[in-house]
């Protein structure tokens, strides 16, 4: 940005100039295995409460704890990513225990999401929705995403294999400074959720 107010901290322009580049294709990162690291492409959706995550509590997973919300808005604990391109699907493996939500989750100016609770799978979109009925230790969660035709899809499995739909396509409409994200969330009374990855396609 420029410093308009010569405070040392730079504000957003409308436009600028294009920065030199060279003929390397630069891909943004958006997998995740969370083998040690978390990826540039993260952002929490609020400011972290470092002592509600952890990349160590778990080789391999990330572990999220869960804080007090009643809905995907009001959810602190709220991994996030910009969605890129117009077509993508990203897919997540989540364990949850105790008395917290915890999944996947799409938003816009609308905060929708598909996860694991104590009670089954539940579908967040508008208010919530108990898609599958059981006691799961562990669930697989997708989205579809069509940017293009705004036209999004939840899915969830109970065995890693066979996907069902979880409630009907929706469409978001972009709003707020961050545009339309993904990303993962664990919200509740108390318990907390580990996700073994996070991959798009």
């Amino acid at each position: 940005g420029q410093d308009l107010d010569g405070n040392g901290i730079g504000e957003p322009v409308e436009r600028w100039k294009n920065p030199g580049v060279n003929d390397t294709p630069f891909i943004l990162q958006q997998s995740d295995e969370f083998d040690g690291t978390i990826g540039l492409q993260w952002q929490w959706n609020h400011n972290p409460v470092d002592s509600h995550w952890s990349l160590t509590e778990r080789t391999g997973w990330l572990t999220l704890r869960a804080l007090p919300a009643d809905s995907l808005k009001q959810c602190r604990n709220q991994l996030t990513q910009k969605v890129v391109g117009y077509h993508s699907s990203a897919t997540t493996l989540v364990q949850q225990k105790g008395n917290c939500r915890a999944g996947l989750i799409l938003s816009g100016k609308y905060f929708c999401g598909v996860g694991l609770c104590r009670d089954g799978i539940f579908l967040e979109a508008g208010g919530l929705q108990l898609v599958r009925q059981g006691h799961f230790k562990k669930a697989w969660l997708r989205v579809d995403i069509d940017a293009e035709r705004n036209e999004h899809q939840f899915w969830y499995s109970i065995d890693g294999k066979h996907y069902e739909r979880a409630g009907q396509a929706f469409a978001l409409k972009g709003g707020y400074w961050k545009g339309i994200r993904t990303g993962l969330f664990c919200y509740g009374e108390d318990g907390q959720a580990q996700f073994d990855y996070y991959r798009v396609k």
